[in-house]
């Protein structure tokens, strides 16, 4: 959750400190016995878990059921994951050890939208004989551009395997995606949009991060907005889109050091966009001064920060927008 690492064990969640990687005295009950699975939702701060045939529930902090899937005999499973950023809203994963008509074993990856119990088959990935998956996660820490799934396998020894998860920004294509530049020269870089497959009356977002061997710390990153309108399902210019005040992205999220802030403002005006931690200190000032209107993405810089959740406060003296964030290191 961004502080603390958590476990099943048998019947509950277990709490773990990531510094000393001792057992807390922090149990949460989840009715299940025995409880295999589980995976966090940040957005909504709930722990889902699941046996391996049972419905899969969410649970809040305390140990209330406040949400389920249910199985309906369709997985058996041996891991779930969360995915955020999944196009589909199919956030929920699941990993299930099957096997096919002539007894070879398979992994099948299933994806669940945990707000109506809808699945999805995503792949059927291999196995070798002897072995079964065990947990799974989501992890943007690997690949610069996307995100990998990660699948623990079991067998006389265990290893991961690493899946790359593939960007759904099939509306977005820009060229090129790599080049050198030598002092004093200029590159220009295309982006071609397409609103073809697209729902009228909504905002896609995709970022795009530059890596370089600069003075400057980390990597560039920037906020692609492409609001699609209903009359001409094209491209709307930012006059055409009312703007609202206000953190519109933090990303990634979690991050390891190097992330970007997003926010829009409806009005030219002087802002503080700055980070503090749960108990209320201020532990970095990103901008401070006037702004244009618009939307603005500013670098952060964590890599002096201790792991945990801190949050992100834009504030013009009369209105303040605040999102959480999280590092993990």
């Amino acid at each position: 959750d961004g502080e603390y690492l958590y476990g099943v064990d048998s019947t509950y969640i277990a709490q773990i400190d990531p510094e000393s990687g001792q057992v807390t005295g922090v149990r949460i009950p989840t009715g299940l016995n025995p409880c295999y699975c589980i995976t966090w939702d940040a957005e909504d701060e709930l722990f889902w878990v699941s046996s391996v045939a049972t419905d899969i529930y969410g649970i809040d902090r305390e140990g209330n059921r406040v949400s389920s899937v249910n199985n309906d005999r369709r997985f058996r499973m041996s891991g779930i994951a969360w995915f955020e950023d999944d196009p589909d809203g199919y956030k929920l994963y699941t990993i299930n050890n099957l096997r096919d008509d002539d007894g070879n074993s398979f992994i099948r990856l299933i994806k669940v939208n945990p707000e109506d119990g809808d699945a999805i088959t995503v792949a059927d990935l291999p196995a070798l004989e002897g072995e079964r998956s065990g947990g799974c996660s989501f992890c943007n820490e690997i690949y610069d551009f996307t995100w990998a799934f990660l699948v623990q396998m079991q067998a006389a020894e265990d290893w991961l395997r690493v899946y790359e998860a593939s960007s759904d920004f099939y509306w977005l294509n820009v060229e090129p995606l790599e080049g050198y530049l030598a002092p004093d020269e200029d590159m220009d870089i295309s982006m071609e949009f397409s609103t073809g497959d697209l729902e009228a009356n909504e905002t896609y977002r995709a970022y795009m991060q530059i890596s370089h061997n600069t003075p400057v710390e980390g990597p560039l990153w920037i906020d692609i907005v492409m609001n699609v309108t209903e009359a001409d399902h094209g491209v709307s210019s930012e006059a055409d889109v009312p703007l609202e005040y206000g953190l519109t992205s933090v990303y990634p999220n979690p991050f390891n050091a190097a992330g970007a802030v997003s926010f829009t403002l409806d009005r030219a005006t002087s802002v503080a966009l700055t980070v503090h931690d749960l108990t209320g200190r201020q532990v970095a000032v990103l901008a401070d001064g006037y702004m244009s209107s618009g939307a603005h993405t500013v670098s952060v810089d964590g890599s002096g920060w201790s792991s945990g959740t801190y949050l992100v406060r834009l504030s013009d003296g009369s209105r303040v927008s605040i999102r959480k964030i999280a590092l993990l290191k």
